[in-house]
């Protein structure tokens, strides 16, 4: 993250960051929808960014952390739709 964030938002991108990693992928914020919902004591929202395969990460985050243009990178921008199905969070990539 480029940004400071509250605790309980932490904790949420953290749950998106194992879910990513699970799959071999860095997700990389840039923005949320600020929808902000609670749950479980987190914040959750829809987010947007990049998710890198773990072996161009690297490469990637000198290009996000100087927020350099990241056109070439476009194939990799995605979503995280969370969603919560019987009080339980499922967060999906699209």
């Amino acid at each position: 993250m480029r940004t400071k964030e509250d605790e309980k938002f932490i904790k949420y991108f953290k749950i998106v960051q194992k879910k990513a990693e699970k799959n071999g992928f860095v997700f990389f914020l840039d923005f949320g929808e600020c929808n902000d919902i609670p749950f479980n004591d987190m914040i959750i929202d829809e987010l947007f960014g990049w998710k890198i395969p773990v072996g161009k990460a690297k490469e990637f985050e000198k290009v996000f952390i100087y927020r350099k243009n990241t056109s070439e990178w476009d194939k990799y921008c995605s979503w995280v739709i969370p969603k919560i199905n019987k009080d339980n969070l499922v967060i999906n990539f699209e």
